[in-house]
């Protein structure tokens, strides 16, 4: 039997890069806003029960625009960092008694272009290893940088960028986010902190992240696939 399938979705940031007055995530395009979108994706998989984090203030917002999607759905408010805001929502789920197995996902609100081949990997490599992730190869030639000069030149065969949905059981994720007092960017990081192994699972290059105005750009090209 297959373990339920529970969804963060982190929208906490108040998107100070974006340069408008309210979060990036409520930003429309064809009269659909960024979460939306991103929340309406994961109806294909049905999840158990969803939590969107969203930032303080913000909450009336958030239901409003989210309100209709076919899966159970929760708005919670956001710490001050990610990983604040996941660990309230990962201790939501341990306080709604899901089983230590379920799998989670961790989803970032401002990525709407999603692909369902790579949801299902990461939950089949959920279930099969306890934690899987997806990445996005890199391309070009990678340099490091220091003070504006071009220095060695790093093996690209080495380097890719982890995006999300980002996977774990329950139990795992509820044992590390409750022994780390430090803050971590994203839940691979948090594992790896704690010694636990992340299946990497190939991402498609489109699941780009919309930060800035110029990220929305790309966005508007990508809306109608």
């Amino acid at each position: 039997m297959q373990p339920p399938i529970l969804l963060i979705i982190t929208a906490g940031g108040v998107g100070k890069r974006f340069g408008k007055p309210y979060p990036k995530q409520l930003e429309r395009i064809e009269g659909q806003s960024i979460l939306n979108r991103t929340a309406l994706f994961f109806e294909a998989i049905q999840p158990s029960q969803a939590i969107v984090t969203c930032p303080d203030g913000f909450e009336k917002q958030f239901q409003k625009d989210l309100k209709g999607m076919n899966y159970p759905l929760k708005v919670i408010s956001g710490g001050a960092t990610r990983f604040d805001s996941v660990r309230k929502a990962v201790n939501r789920l341990v306080d709604e008694t899901y089983s230590s197995g379920s799998v989670v996902l961790v989803h970032d609100g401002v990525r709407p272009f999603l692909r369902l081949a790579t949801i299902e990997r990461i939950i089949r490599g959920v279930m099969d290893t306890g934690a899987a992730a997806p990445y996005v190869p890199i391309s070009g030639t990678i340099r490091r940088l220091r003070r504006e000069e071009f220095r060695e030149t790093v093996e690209r065969k080495e380097v890719v960028e982890v995006t999300t949905p980002q996977g774990a059981t329950l139990g795992i994720l509820a044992h590390c986010f409750n022994r780390q007092k430090l803050s971590f960017p994203d839940e691979t990081t948090l594992l790896h902190a704690e010694g636990i192994p992340v299946l990497p699972v190939l991402d498609w290059h489109l699941n780009v992240k919309i930060t800035t105005q110029a990220d929305m750009e790309t966005a508007r090209t990508l809306w109608c696939m």
